[in-house]
C-alpha cells in the first residue's frame, strides 16, 4: 500500500472526519468553562489548618493553652 492509497483509503478518511469532530465538540464544551474560572475565585473557602506539633505545647484559637 502507498501513501495516495492510505489517504483515500476508507478509514483514514474516517479517521480524519473523527478527529475534525471531536476538536470542534472539543472547542464548544471545554474551551468556554475554562475561560471563567477565575470569575469565581471571589467565592472559593479557604481554610488554614495548622498541624504543627511544636514543644510549646497546644494552644486553641484564641492562644490560651489547653490541656493542662
Amino acid at each position: 500500500m502507498n501513501f495516495k492509497e492510505f489517504l483515500t483509503s476508507k478509514l483514514t478518511i474516517a479517521s480524519i472526519i473523527f478527529v475534525i469532530i471531536y476538536q470542534i465538540i472539543m472547542s464548544i464544551v471545554y474551551i468556554p468553562g475554562y475561560q471563567h474560572v477565575t470569575d469565581h475565585v471571589d467565592r472559593t473557602k479557604v481554610a488554614l489548618v495548622n498541624q504543627d506539633h511544636s514543644s510549646q505545647g497546644k494552644k486553641d484559637c484564641a492562644g490560651h493553652q489547653n490541656g493542662d
